[in-house]
């Protein structure tokens, strides 16, 4: 049965504290399921008194792990915890052990995302490498290769001489070489942000496990204290 068959069951309820038949439908439709499954668990126990026991038992165990969990978990990520052959009790308890799991996943991935964004000094080392690398660039192309340019322009179709062109293309890349450094430097603080954007997107699209796999799967390539 899915949560939403089991919105019907919870309205038949009315032992159940009022508060939850006014919550939001992505924090209400996992509350749907609990309660409709623990009712089946007390119901299929032969003692009313170990039935009421029991039954009190897992919902304070349950609603606890609720409040402590995020939207996130709660809808998306331990939406589907049935399994087939497992009884409802199993069941029960296969959903805490989801929410106690997912909650422990997202504190990594937080931890995670910390250490990916970049820093103020980061940030600002940016933005002086931009500037840095802009500025070698163009004195190097004006100063060293501006002479060769204006010889590559005065060239005619019909003039077969390619030294000219050889010797500016030549210059170009020893101006790319002077700001060799600071391009990579740069080329990993892009790296990361992109990363970030991808272990982001990850989770929203596919599942937080998945963005996790995807980390320890690029970890390496990252400088990262």
């Amino acid at each position: 049965m899915t949560p939403a068959e089991h919105i019907i069951d919870y309205y038949k309820i009315p032992h159940l504290p009022a508060t939850y038949r006014s919550l939001p439908l992505d924090m209400a439709v996992p509350k749907f399921t609990l309660f409709a499954l623990l009712i089946s668990v007390a119901a299929s126990l032969s003692q009313l008194s170990v039935a009421q026991e029991c039954f009190g038992h897992l919902k304070m165990e349950l609603d606890a792990k609720i409040r402590n969990a995020s939207t996130h978990c709660l809808v998306k990520e331990c939406a589907k915890t049935e399994k087939a052959g497992l009884s409802k009790m199993d069941e029960a308890k296969h959903y805490m052990s989801c929410l106690e799991q997912c909650k422990k996943d997202e504190e990594e991935f937080e931890s995670i995302l910390a250490k990916m964004e970049l820093k103020e000094e980061e940030i600002e080392l940016r933005r002086q490498l931009e500037n840095e690398t802009a500025i070698i660039s163009r004195d190097c192309q004006k100063n060293e290769c501006a002479s060769l340019k204006m010889q590559l322009k005065q060239l005619t179709l019909q003039d077969s001489n390619l030294s000219v062109a050889t010797a500016y293309f030549e210059c170009l890349e020893r101006c790319k070489e002077k700001v060799r450094e600071q391009k990579m430097k740069l080329s990993a603080l892009h790296r990361r942000q992109q990363f970030l954007v991808n272990l982001q997107i990850i989770k929203e699209q596919m599942s937080l496990k998945r963005a996790l796999m995807y980390w320890t799967e690029i970890r390496g390539e990252l400088m990262l204290d």
